[in-house]
């Protein structure tokens, strides 16, 4: 499923940017935990790394703005949200793996 971002939120800097935001927010988030011992899990520094270089981020759905998400259903696998730079998305369910990254267990 593709979709392009809705014209409010192009206009103020599109889906990407706003991506590239919350992926800074989490990031932010983490350095209390690095305070504590624990560390930031790659993941994110690897989309932190692919945003400043403008290229295809893989990301989970609740980093993009509320209107750009698919309604998650419980019981079903989380989304992952392929953004490109010109601010199309498109979803696929996140596997196994990408979720243990992710948490960084």
């Amino acid at each position: 499923m593709v979709r392009k971002a809705p014209q409010s939120e192009r206009q103020y800097g599109g889906v990407y940017a706003a991506v590239a935001e919350a992926i800074e927010a989490e990031v932010g988030m983490f350095s209390t935990y690095t305070r504590a011992g624990r560390h930031i899990p790659p993941v994110f520094e690897e989309w932190r790394a692919r945003g400043v270089l403008g290229a295809t981020l893989e990301v989970p759905a609740y980093l993009l703005p509320r209107p750009s998400r698919l309604r998650l259903e419980p019981g079903r696998p989380m989304f992952v949200a392929v953004v490109s730079a010109d601010d199309r998305v498109s979803f696929r369910a996140e596997t196994t793996v990408e979720t243990v990254e992710r948490l960084g267990l």
